[in-house]
């Protein structure tokens, strides 16, 4: 596909979205056109979203993003537009975000998506909570430890629902098939990958702020919808079945999860009992805590969150949270491989405020 991009549109899908729309409306119109699909919602979604300038299709019934992004393509007629960019309803664009993502529609003619760089939208009542904090290190490392790499070889294995601008053309093919998984970003990444839809490149330069969860709770259940949908990615589409720089990206993935999951737990077991034995426990408590401390020390310098080292205690707890989670969604993948419907309870948003850096 060699079509340069020059008309792009915005469109929201969401259910009860009125606490956060306003903005991600107003970051979003001043850079392209808007359009809402209030998913059933039973607040006044719909008229924050006229009033802030975007065009509204109301649904009566809640149907789900994919069926509710399919229902705004054909009805508000967005097969016209170049491109789409597809956000939830907390995301807060960049400035510039729609400009660097032509750029590299127009850079690589051969792509077919651009995914955004996501970050933690940190609010200032957030400022000390761990679990938005250890996501903010999450988004930090995933993107320049695996994104970066992974878009060089062409091989993006995870498209962010919150941010990414797809071509009209290809994004009207992905809506045709309904969404089997329970994260239909995991599916259209997937489809374009294994149907050789075209390439998806990534860039840091086209930053979104997104609105993370701010307890156990809501943490543990997106995370586990997020895991689930992957395991039923890789289950469902049979990664790694044929030989391509894609699987082996995709592969390299599963095989640092598993080092992660269980490989590492063991690791650190043999190691701190042999401390034990030798009675240098200390020392090995010592080092297990500081390389925590200089991991966040490193991430909260690069994100200018000089908050994040003194989180360090958080984080860690949270990363065998990570793992507890990843052992629960291979199971439902197991147990469930596909569902009915893609429908799933956002976690609470909070009213922000314009202007915000």
């Amino acid at each position: 596909m060699t079509k340069t991009v020059n008309t792009v549109c915005a469109l929201i899908a969401t259910k009860n979205g009125a606490t956060t729309l306003t903005e991600t409306i107003n970051n979003a119109s001043v850079q392209t056109d808007v359009f809402v699909v209030s998913d059933g919602s039973t607040d006044d979604t719909a008229s924050v979203a006229e009033a802030a300038g975007a065009s509204v299709l109301e649904l009566v019934e809640n149907v789900g993003k994919p069926a509710a992004l399919r229902e705004g393509f054909r009805q508000l007629g967005l097969g016209a537009y170049d491109a789409i960019i597809v956000l939830d309803d907390d995301t807060r664009l960049a400035p510039d975000f729609v400009t660097e993502a032509m750029l590299v529609f127009d850079k690589h003619p051969e792509s077919v998506a651009v995914s955004g760089k996501t970050m933690s939208d940190w609010l200032p009542e957030q400022r000390w909570n761990g679990w938005v904090g250890a996501r903010a290190l999450g988004y930090w490392r995933y993107n320049w430890g695996v994104k970066v790499g992974q878009s060089a070889l062409k091989a993006i294995t995870v498209l962010p629902g919150s941010n990414t601008m797809f071509r009209a053309q290809t994004f009207g093919t992905l809506l045709e098939r309904d969404v089997e998984y329970i994260v239909d970003d995991t599916q259209w990444c997937l489809d374009i990958q294994t149907k050789k839809m075209g390439r998806i490149v990534h860039t840091s330069y086209a930053k979104a702020y997104v609105q993370d969860p701010a307890s156990l709770r809501e943490y543990y259940k997106q995370m586990l919808r997020w895991m689930w949908g992957t395991f039923q990615g890789i289950r469902g589409h049979r990664i790694g079945r044929r030989l391509s720089w894609f699987s082996v990206a995709y592969s390299a993935l599963i095989l640092d999860w598993l080092l992660y999951v269980l490989v590492w737990p063991v690791f650190l077991a043999v190691i701190g009992w042999k401390a034990y034995q030798g009675n240098n426990l200390e020392w090995f408590i010592l080092g297990y805590l500081g390389g925590y401390f200089i991991w966040c020390a490193i991430a909260g310098a690069f994100l200018r969150q000089w908050r994040l080292p003194l989180l360090m205690p958080w984080v860690l707890a949270i990363d065998w949270v990570n793992r507890v989670i990843f052992i629960h969604a291979f199971v439902k993948a197991w147990r469930q491989p596909v569902v009915d419907s893609c429908k799933w309870v956002s976690p609470t948003r909070h009213a922000t405020k314009e202007a915000r850096t």
